[in-house]
């Protein structure tokens, strides 16, 4: 689980950089300044061999995939007691569609 918050804060340390450093919101930082916004893109773009303008959406790309193939990863390791708890969402919802209809038709429950 530590894992999955260093990746969690790698992520969101990245798009907070991306987000303010877009906007050139530089609070007086050259890094979060548009001009190294625009370096690093260019950099990425020419490594990469596309468009410094498709750099950002290939890194959302990859960062969906990472983050369903993460949450895959904890839902496959937690099986067992995702299973119960959807059993148990599944008796709980149907007691309520019970209740409920049980108020729509304007009787009471039996036990009441």
């Amino acid at each position: 689980m530590k894992l999955v918050f260093l990746w969690l804060g790698a992520t969101a340390a990245f798009w907070l950089w991306f987000v303010v450093s877009l906007h050139d919101a530089s609070l007086g930082l050259f890094v979060l300044s548009r001009d190294f916004h625009d370096a690093i893109m260019a950099v990425y773009g020419w490594t990469l061999g596309v468009e410094p303008t498709r750099v950002p959406r290939l890194f959302a790309e990859a960062f969906a995939l990472d983050g369903l193939l993460v949450l895959g990863i904890l839902a496959f390791r937690r099986r067992r007691r995702l299973l119960v708890w959807c059993a148990d969402a599944r008796t709980r919802g149907l007691s309520w569609l019970r209740r409920t209809e049980w108020k729509r038709a304007g009787r009471a429950h039996p036990a009441e």
